[in-house]
Formats: structure tokens, sequence, C-alpha cells
């Protein structure tokens, strides 16, 4: 049932299955992750700009300056 809900979701609001079929097609991403970004991210209503979500997510990489020095984490986070 809770496939198929996932699955009919076109039906009830195309906004949604776009988001889903959008993030569907990033690999690795499959219907529970795309099911969770949604809902968690209440239709990515949260956020104004795509910058902001991958931090959020944690797959930008970061840098921030203080003075003359400049500072970067270079990889991605795993943690998230």
């Amino acid at each position: 049932m809770q496939n198929e809900t996932f699955t009919d979701i076109n039906g009830f609001c195309p906004i949604l299955f776009r988001q889903k079929e959008l993030l569907m097609s990033i690999d690795g991403v499959g219907r529970v992750a795309a099911a969770n970004m949604i809902i968690t991210t209440e239709a990515f209503t949260h956020f104004d700009a795509p910058r902001k979500f991958n931090w959020y997510g944690g797959v930008a990489p970061s840098s921030y300056s203080s003075g003359s020095s400049q500072y970067s984490k270079a990889r991605i986070s795993a943690d998230n």
C-alpha cells in the first residue's frame, strides 16, 4: 500500500511527482530516500536556494575565511 501511494502521487500532485522523479534520477537515490527528502523538507519549501539544500544535506564542500586565512573542507560529509 505504501508503494502504491508513492507511485500514484502523479494523479494527486504533479509537482511532488516531478520532485520525486528528479530526485530518483540521482545515482543512489531510490523511492525511500526521495520520499524522505520530500517529506523532511516539506516539498523543498524550507529552502529558497538549491545551495541551501546542499548544505542541509551535507553534500556541498564548505569553506570559510577569517582575516587573511581561508579554510576549506574539500571532502563531502558522509555523516549526514
